[in-house]
This record gives structure tokens, sequence and C-alpha cells, in this order.
């Protein structure tokens, strides 16, 4: 299924760690996209995304600490196919990241088409993040 606007969805998610979950949750789409994230230093802790590419491209991935520096680490490309779906922790989409913990923003820009996106923060409970639309 693919959608030009925003839907909200029922996010499930069940892990040995967590208690079965589940929140509703509203996928953005954009061309760029930007999230808070924050990984901690065990598995308990960290930010949890998904994704689907609506057209082949190449999905840039920049991290940011929370004064905007960059994060040593934390930027990557990914090329995508059309319909592509990625769904991983930050820690995941960026293992560079030599930093046991890290709070900040995540921006995620596709080069042609749009990407919709829906965030989960796990840190002890199973919330969603708030995914912002970049112009």
């Amino acid at each position: 299924m693919f959608s030009n606007g925003n839907v909200t969805v029922e996010a499930r998610y069940t892990h040995p760690f967590f208690s079965p979950n589940a929140n509703a949750a509203t996928t953005v789409t954009s061309r760029s996209v930007s999230l808070p994230v924050s990984v901690g230093a065990t598995a308990t802790t960290n930010t949890g995304i998904a994704l689907i590419a609506n057209s082949a491209g190449t999905l840039t991935l920049s991290l940011r600490d929370a004064s905007g520096a960059a994060i040593t680490g934390g930027s990557r490309t990914i090329d995508v196919a059309a319909g592509q779906q990625i769904t991983a922790f930050v820690n995941e989409l960026l293992p560079s990241v030599t930093a046991a913990q890290y709070t900040g923003t995540l921006t995620l820009t596709t080069s042609t088409g749009t990407i919709s996106v829906l965030a989960l923060q796990f840190d002890g409970g199973i919330n969603p993040v708030m995914v912002t639309p970049l112009p």
C-alpha cells in the first residue's frame, strides 16, 4: 500500500526485552524527514525506525547531537529500490557510530520520490516518536 499522505496505524512490537505493546502512530511521507533518537548503553534503549521507499534512489542518513554537531560515524547512504522496506534500530542503521549511547536528531533524505517513515522509542516502554517532514 502506498500513500502520499500521513497514515495513522496501530504499531505493535514484540521483543523478549519488552512487554508486548501496541500504540497508535502516524507515518510521515516526505522527501526528507527529521526525528529525535536516543540510543542507550543497553539493548532496552534505542529508537526503532520503519520506512518504505516509494521510488528507487539513494537514502541519506545524517545524525546530529542536541547542539547540532555531527556525531562521528553518524552518516551513511543506502541504495533503495521502489517499494523497499527498511526496519531497524538506529544503531543498526548507523553501525559506524562509536559512542555507546547518544541522543540527537536523525535526518533521512531520499534522492528521488518520497519515503514514508514511522519511529518508536524503546526505553523501558514503547512510544511513538514525532517524525517531522522537512521542506
